[in-house]
């Protein structure tokens, strides 16, 4: 195959250079040039040969790189360490099927293959695993975590945490569960003893009145007990479910619509609703806060 004249110059350049023809890496791995043609690099063309044969045996980039790191080839003279970035860069190289500027070094077929099965491997972020990572804190120092989807683990850049290997599923199947456990038992609702947003038109009224009636000079105890005794009986019938938090109200009233299991594929807009943090522990567990301040479990 015959150079054209641009890439003579440059052959001319690096050999002036005194850079060996193999250095230049405007050729793909597995080509070089010989008295002006592009030809198959005696030790490079079988290792793209192997690469392809071996990832569609099932070998993963990063264990081809490590069969070659005990080879004596180089993927070129800047590092003597092979790494599954190299290994992806010849799989994705249709320069050795493509046989136009190239002598073909690989079939089509296999190239085809090996990129269906590359595409298949790809882990694309799930959108339900998308919204949970938006609301995803560490449970070591409150600040954002992210979920690494190659090495399946959560990690705080802050702190350096890193959580212990948790698949998809495990996280939404663990959120599910936390959130059909608290659908059924909606008597569990109750704010944090710190954000009681404590708010009645009614007891503030009473409260007002008995403040005016302590004020008076000749006191009316009979009509201070039946403020008081009103006062207690109120404060009393807003305790259950936490009814007295304007937050913890909607919760319910929320969870109350929900009337089928939780399924995060279809029930992202209940789950923005409902969850203020997911909260994640060092072990890869979740908890969740709730919109009224409220951890589960």
């Amino acid at each position: 195959m015959r150079l054209s004249v641009f890439t003579l110059r440059t052959v001319c350049i690096y050999w002036r250079k005194g850079e060996a023809m193999k250095k230049i890496r405007y050729l793909p791995f597995g080509y070089t040039i010989a008295k002006g043609e592009i030809r198959l690099q005696p030790q490079e063309a079988p290792i793209v040969q192997n690469v392809f044969k071996w990832y569609l045996e099932g070998e993963t980039m990063q264990r081809i790189a490590e069969r070659l790191n005990c080879q004596e080839v180089q993927y070129n003279n800047n590092t003597a360490m092979w790494t599954k970035h190299m290994i992806h860069r010849i799989l994705v190289c249709k320069k050795y099927c493509s046989g136009e500027k190239l002598p073909l070094l690989i079939t089509a077929d296999i190239f085809q293959r090996a990129c269906i099965l590359r595409m298949g491997k790809a882990k694309v972020p799930r959108k339900e695993l998308s919204a949970i990572r938006a609301h995803a804190v560490c449970a070591c120092c409150s600040n954002k975590v992210y979920f690494r989807t190659s090495g399946e683990r959560w990690e705080c850049p802050n702190c350096g945490m890193k959580t212990d290997k948790q698949t998809t599923e495990n996280i939404l199947n663990a959120i599910c569960s936390l959130l059909n456990d608290l659908s059924s038992h909606l008597e569990r609702l109750r704010p944090p003893g710190d954000k009681n947003n404590l708010f009645s038109l009614e007891l503030n009224r009473l409260a007002h009145e008995i403040s005016r009636t302590f004020d008076q000079r000749e006191i009316d105890v009979d009509h201070l007990t039946g403020l008081l005794l009103s006062r207690s009986s109120k404060q009393y019938s807003l305790l259950d479910a936490g009814a007295y938090d304007p937050l913890t109200l909607r919760l319910k009233e929320i969870l109350e619509q929900k009337e089928s299991a939780w399924n995060m594929e279809t029930d992202i807009a209940f789950f923005e609703q409902v969850v203020e943090k997911v909260v994640v522990e060092r072990n890869g567990s979740v908890r969740l806060q709730l919109i009224n301040g409220q951890l589960i479990p």
